[in-house]
């Protein structure tokens, strides 16, 4: 099973610092730099982001919440770089700055969450929900942490309340289909899967998810017309391919199979060790690897 995470506040395009100037002036170089930065993640160029944000950072130019602000867009642009750590460090100085820095408190969250501190996430998502009760991002990222600790009752009271707010909202149920999936309750998961494909047909992950339950229902061949489908949304993700070769393997159709697991060998050279590391997966190993 997979979830579909998402990192809301990396929207740079919003990039809006309220400057607080002396005399309400705000100097030229200031708002250069931050429409600077702001194109720049628009166009998935963090480094360049990184630079004019730290530029303005240094000028001595902000403070208060401006200062806070910007800290957290660098931060944003650290952490899709992979720097989660230099990012932690950039929203451990926002939340100085501004301790109601909602944006600061959930991508904090979300790095936690990416570095497996849950707990932590966790933490951070229910501060951000003290500020805005309303939160749908701080509400939705500790749901995917409360389901990471398995914590699924709060899991999906979470859920629930984030689909109340916003119906439309794909990703939230295919999440919620996973948590019925790993409760066991397959007719739950494939109701919540089959919603995020109706409402967004392109979710690759929806897909994938549903198949796992097709395949535990002994459904081969629905589950294959499904990971043939996420593999046309996302053709280069191993996991799709290996789950593709498994099914493929149990219809007797080896030498497909085989080719499924060359491929997902090729993208991802680590997946024999990886499998490995899961007693679960242990059939399919041999499968793959032997």
């Amino acid at each position: 099973m997979r979830r579909a995470a998402v990192r809301f506040g990396i929207a740079f395009v919003a990039l809006a610092l309220a400057f607080a100037a002396p005399g309400g002036a705000v100097p030229g170089d200031v708002l250069k730099d931050a429409e600077s930065a702001a194109y720049a993640a628009e166009r998935g160029e963090y480094r360049k982001a990184v630079f004019f944000l730290t530029r303005l950072i240094d000028s001595g130019n902000l403070s208060g919440w401006d200062l806070s602000q910007a800290l957290t867009r660098r931060g944003d642009a650290l952490a899709a770089l992979g720097a989660r750590q230099a990012a932690l460090a950039d929203y451990d100085a926002a939340l100085v700055l501004s301790s109601v820095n909602t944006d600061a408190l959930i991508n904090r969250g979300l790095t936690h969450h990416e570095l497996s501190r849950f707990d932590a996430a966790i933490a951070d998502f229910d501060a951000a929900l003290e500020v805005d009760p309303a939160s749908v991002p701080a509400r939705y990222n500790r749901a995917l942490s409360f389901g990471a600790t398995r914590a699924y009752p709060q899991a999906i009271r979470d859920l629930n309340a984030v689909l109340a707010a916003w119906p439309g909202f794909a990703r939230a149920y295919n999440d919620r289909g996973v948590i019925h999936s790993q409760l066991g309750d397959d007719e739950g998961a494939f109701l919540n899967f089959n919603a995020a494909i109706g409402l967004q047909p392109d979710l690759a992950v929806a897909y994938f998810n549903r198949a796992v339950v097709l395949r535990r229902l002994g459904k081969l061949d629905d589950a294959l017309a499904d990971l043939d489908r996420a593999l046309t949304l996302s053709p280069d993700d191993p996991d799709f391919l290996v789950m593709r070769s498994g099914v493929l393997f149990e219809l007797d159709r080896a030498p497909a199979a085989r080719d499924d697991v060359d491929r997902a060998r090729n993208i991802d050279p680590g997946l024999c060790q990886r499998l490995a590391g899961n007693p679960s997966l242990a059939d399919l190993r041999r499968n793959l690897c032997e």
